[in-house]
């Protein structure tokens, strides 16, 4: 069994490893011209996100391995290889004793390809302005 300092520890590494994980996002969508930022004290603070791109937050995950996202990435990756530009994936959820009740649609795209969606969208605001 580990001990609190080791768990302090690991703690303290995927802390480490989320952050540096959210400031390349920040950096990737700024290089491609977006107003982009990091949230200070995501999670702890009172902003809630961890990421701000165009207005929108945006809350990240880091994970070490695929565990628990497998299946997904299968999809994905079988979807990219068809020549498709990303996945829309919806679970329909029924809990005993219940009527019906269906999760949101999801969309699973390449980090710079939703960029360059938030960035066309810009685009097209921007010609109004002129």
């Amino acid at each position: 069994m580990r001990n609190k300092k080791t768990k302090r520890k690991e703690g303290a590494e995927n802390q480490r490893r989320g952050k540096n994980f959210e400031y390349r996002i920040v950096y990737k969508a700024q290089g491609k011209g977006l107003n982009a930022e990091r949230v200070e004290r995501s999670g702890a603070g009172k902003r809630k996100g961890d990421i701000i791109i165009e207005d929108r937050r945006h809350e990240n995950k880091y994970r070490s391995s695929d565990a628990g996202l497998k299946t997904l990435y299968k999809w994905f990756n079988k979807a990219i290889k068809q020549g498709c530009k990303g996945l829309i994936i919806k679970v329909k959820e029924k809990k005993e004793g219940e009527e019906d009740k269906e999760r949101p649609c999801l969309v699973v795209l390449e980090i710079n390809d939703y960029l360059d969606l938030l960035g066309g969208q810009n685009e097209k605001a921007n010609e109004f302005d002129s």
